[in-house]
């Protein structure tokens, strides 16, 4: 793999065609964490670059934490979905084991949200001291 920029933008860093695992997702990953506001992700960008397990393994905070950011230039959030339907989750992606991580990362995206909303949220009984206080 080179170390130069990868752009997110190329269709041939999501595609998995002719690809193994690790050939597909090392240089996926590596131009993801880029756009990490995490110090601690960004610190382990050049071994993502060859550790297939350590690009797995950080994939889905990646995706939590870019999901978080609002500041971005471009529209991070619409390139990755675009790229997912297009390369991923299509019939033609022969590479299973890239469909079940992107789902697992999916899956935190998910938990996250709901993690977030509960805690938004006033349970019933919290609702009901309050208005006995009024």
């Amino acid at each position: 793999f080179s170390a130069e920029a990868i752009s997110l933008e190329k269709s041939t860093v999501w595609e998995t065609d002719g690809k193994t695992f690790e050939i597909w997702i090392c240089p996926l990953v590596y131009s993801l964490i880029v756009y990490c506001n995490d110090i601690i992700l960004r610190l382990c960008q050049d071994i993502i670059l060859f550790k297939g397990e350590v690009a797995e393994l950080l994939l889905p905070s990646i995706f939590v934490n870019i999901s978080a950011r609002k500041d971005l230039e471009i529209d991070l959030h619409k390139l990755i979905c675009l790229q997912l339907k297009e390369h991923i989750f299509v019939e033609s992606n022969k590479l299973m084991k890239s469909i079940q991580v992107v789902l697992n990362c999916l899956n935190e995206l998910r938990i996250r949200h709901v993690m977030e909303r509960s805690s938004f949220v006033p349970s019933r009984r919290d609702v009901s001291k309050v208005i006995k206080l009024i």
